[in-house]
């Protein structure tokens, strides 16, 4: 049995409508009921009008993603004073957005001191996915034009690639439109790194949410491509 603990990490950056790049990034998380299928749904391929790419698909063929019969229990940080101050609502509307996408279970369970890439704060036992506010000093992958950067810790066996925990941070400096508007907004930059978070990465396609760049084109709702790639990652996939 091959057992191993990977990670993976993005980063996203904003693209304006003549190309240029600086940082964004989104992040998800939700609660809900709906209960997974008894038996997988049959895999929706990425095609070039629903593109998506899977964070990671290891030499069995297995798709790292949550087992959808658990709760991903979520924590904010969001003690930075320069953090949105609604940045609690933010959280639980892009976590309700995901859950409604994925068939997956989000839980806000409260607030941490645990900082991301900066290993600062207590980790809480009980949180899966840590979502925080911080700024390049502390965390110096957002240098350089970068609003956020996410990623995955999972462990690899014979019959399954399963995600354990995940995490982002979002860039403080960085001067996107508040809640969830069209454009470079922070709503749809928490998207974007909730979808890293549950198993995606970029695509090309800057209509996705999962686009590399974030633009004024941008949308603070799930795409065909994305949708499709949550599928895969999510409740359709089935149950470990």
């Amino acid at each position: 049995m091959h057992h191993g603990w990977p990670s993976a990490r993005t980063r996203l950056r904003h693209r304006s409508v003549l190309g240029a790049l600086s940082a964004v990034l989104a992040a998800t998380a939700t609660t809900g009921t709906a209960l997974p299928p008894d038996e997988p749904a049959p895999p929706v391929p990425s095609t070039a009008a629903a593109p998506y790419a899977l964070l990671h698909v290891d030499q069995h063929g297995h798709v790292a993603r949550w087992d959808p019969c658990t709760t991903i229990r979520v924590r904010v940080n969001h003690a930075d004073p320069r953090a949105p101050a609604d940045a609690e609502a933010l959280v639980t509307s892009a976590l309700l957005r995901l859950e409604v996408a994925s068939g997956l279970h989000l839980e806000l369970v409260g607030d941490t001191t645990y900082l991301p890439y900066a290993d600062t704060g207590v980790r809480e036992p009980d949180a899966d996915l840590v979502i925080a506010w911080t700024d390049a000093a502390t965390v110096p992958a957002l240098a350089g034009g970068v609003a956020g950067q996410g990623g995955a810790v999972w462990s690899t066996t014979r019959s399954a690639s399963r995600i354990w925990r995940a995490h982002l941070v979002l860039d403080v400096d960085d001067a996107l439109v508040p809640g969830f508007a069209p454009g470079r907004s922070v709503g749809t930059a928490l998207l974007h790194e909730l979808g890293h978070a549950v198993g995606l990465t970029h695509v090309d396609d800057p209509r996705q949410v999962m686009a590399a760049g974030l633009g004024d084109a941008s949308r603070p709702v799930f795409q065909a491509g994305d949708l499709a790639g949550l599928q895969r990652v999510g409740a359709a996939a089935g149950c470990f």
